[in-house]
């Protein structure tokens, strides 16, 4: 939930409503959701869980998710607070008055904890470099030294304590999230300066944490897959280099040429709203399955019972009745069913046959890697 900086407390609500001020507080922010995320509840389309998280964003934030959501984005409550939060410095961790800081807060209502953070980000860390400043100033005045560092991990093994009867120094580090940490009756060890030259990169192995979370990156690959098919039924050149490329790669030793339909065809069975690509390559497999009088199961998958020799007999058949144009797009569709992205649950980074296609394409990327 969005708050002014002087925002008043629900505390003057009357005691005998028997509701805490924290209950009060997320009735509020619920209450000020937008006006399709209200009537998202009321449908029972999201959950109340999801709900809550989105009290965290703006109006526009609130939409947006939603839209993704209809979409088939596989978001909860967890991954919601992340988009929204993650970026935001909690308020916990300033070491500068609240006061001077001049912009709004976002307040987690719906937490173990109730946890406030700060909406412009500039302005809390412009407000926490001055304080970190002053901090090092006021202990320069007794410490033998002070150290002001910026990092994701400071290298103690540099440091150890101060021996007895001798002043001591100061480590202050101003972590990239915002926090800081202060160590105070230090001293240096000698360390020599080519030791000091390749660590001071990488004083340690600092665990850098996702940038995005896992339902987003499925969600992006299942988009972008189901995005290229459509695409390539629309580029039947390309389309034929790719299923040439996928026919060959089944001539491995020892494997046998096996179809396996990408999730990006089977991953929006219970969304509302489905990608308008997936609704090309539907288009299609619904019409050659008409032509050749078969249906597919729910997996896009012919019944097991059209498995036997007699049932082969009879789809061979039915393809001898194609046209030249619809049996060159059959055989295009039934490869290109199994062509995505490798891995949906991991950001693409590198270069691979996938990505190429889909840059020859001009798809556009729908979550950058």
């Amino acid at each position: 939930m969005h708050l002014p900086r002087d925002c008043k407390s629900h505390s003057s609500v009357p005691e005998k409503k028997w509701l805490s001020e924290q209950t009060i507080r997320g009735r509020v922010a619920l209450a000020d959701l937008c006006e399709e995320a209200k009537d998202a509840v009321r449908k029972a389309e999201v959950t109340l869980g999801i709900a809550e998280a989105l009290t965290l964003g703006t109006h526009d934030q609130q939409c947006s998710i939603l839209a993704e959501l209809r979409e088939g984005a596989e978001l909860d409550r967890e991954s919601i607070r992340e988009m929204l939060c993650a970026q935001k410095p909690s308020a916990a961790i300033a070491i500068f008055p609240l006061e001077q800081y001049k912009g709004t807060y976002t307040r987690d209502l719906f937490a173990d904890e109730e946890t406030t953070y700060f909406d412009d980000v500039n302005q809390f860390f412009v407000l926490q470099r001055q304080a970190v400043e002053a901090l090092a100033e006021r202990h320069r005045q007794k410490a033998a030294w002070v150290d002001v560092l910026n990092s994701y991990s400071v290298p103690w093994w540099q440091y150890g304590d101060a021996r007895k009867g001798r002043r001591g120094g100061v480590v202050i580090n101003l972590h990239p999230s915002g926090r800081v940490e202060v160590r105070k009756g230090l001293a240096r060890h000698q360390v020599k300066q080519e030791v000091v030259e390749v660590t001071k990169d990488a004083p340690e192995a600092p665990k850098e944490r996702p940038e995005v979370s896992a339902g987003l990156i499925r969600y992006a690959a299942l988009h972008k897959s189901i995005a290229v098919q459509a695409a390539l039924l629309q580029n039947p050149h390309r389309a034929k280099e790719v299923a040439a490329v996928s026919l060959l790669l089944g001539l491995v030793p020892s494997k046998r040429l096996r179809i396996e339909v990408h999730p990006c065809l089977t991953a929006w069975d219970s969304s509302g709203t489905k990608p308008k690509a997936l609704e090309i390559v539907s288009a299609e497999l619904s019409r050659l399955s008409a032509l050749l009088g078969i249906q597919f199961d729910a997996r896009i998958r012919v019944p097991a019972s059209n498995g036997s020799d007699e049932a082969a007999l009879a789809l061979y058949q039915a393809v001898q009745g194609l046209s030249d144009d619809d049996l060159n797009r059959l055989n295009t569709l039934l490869v290109l069913l199994s062509f995505g992205q490798s891995s949906i649950d991991a950001l693409e980074t590198g270069e691979t046959l996938f990505s190429r296609v889909a840059a020859d394409l001009a798809v556009v990327r729908i979550l950058s890697s």
